[in-house]
């Protein structure tokens, strides 16, 4: 525990750094209250696969902290479609397609966060180069962006949604490999297995 308030060593500077992590999160979950617990989720799967690529304390702790703030730009989406019950029309799919900009554009204002503003921009690019924002193709897209979108999209398809219920493991596991080479880097082919049963272990209340 921390004993310390001065608020300018290097432990007070974390700690302040942590709760200012955690407030963001929980301002964007009181505005989407479906995602709640889903960013959390995904910065500890991001921690987790950086810590099998074995990519180094200051990388794995930087993909962690992209990992939970991934989504602080839906802050900026309307909550006429963020809250939608229901799919999105062209329209708003649009307007929701924006949230990785608008992420990362409140991350620049941190000289410290610039790093985690580039991954948080780039959890919906595709390893193919059909992603967006900016269609960015393969080893292009920063390592922490394309861990972000492995594992928020295996969270999106194992959790509950207004429109859906959560799907079955069976599926995720084959839609998630269907997607290698495609959708996500082919570095991933033998860590899909390991990430799901992290899922399993760790969020599945029928697992327990």
């Amino acid at each position: 525990m921390n004993l310390c308030n001065c608020g300018g060593c290097e432990t007070c500077k974390s700690d302040l750094y942590s709760d200012a992590i955690r407030c963001m999160v929980s301002a964007l979950e009181y505005r989407d209250p479906y995602t709640k617990g889903h960013s959390l989720r995904v910065g500890e799967m991001t921690a987790y696969i950086s810590k099998q690529l074995d990519l180094g304390q200051s990388n794995i702790i930087q993909i962690h902290i992209a990992g939970q703030l991934h989504d602080i730009g839906k802050i900026g989406v309307s909550d006429k479609t963020l809250l939608k019950v229901g799919r999105l029309n062209d329209e708003e799919w649009l307007e929701i397609r924006k949230h990785p900009e608008i992420g990362s554009s409140i991350l620049r204002e941190s000289n410290q966060l610039k790093d985690i503003a580039k991954m948080v921009e780039q959890h919906h690019e595709r390893w193919d180069g059909s992603g967006y924002p900016n269609h960015i193709i393969g080893d292009n897209i920063t390592i922490g962006g394309r861990i972000l979108a492995l594992c928020d999209a295996l969270d999106a398809m194992a959790s509950s949604r207004p429109y859906r219920p959560s799907m079955s493991w069976t599926h995720i596991k084959n839609e998630m490999k269907k997607n290698i080479g495609t959708q996500f880097d082919p570095i991933f082919t033998n860590l899909i297995d390991p990430l799901i049963e992290f899922w399993k272990s760790r969020y599945d209340v029928n697992n327990v």
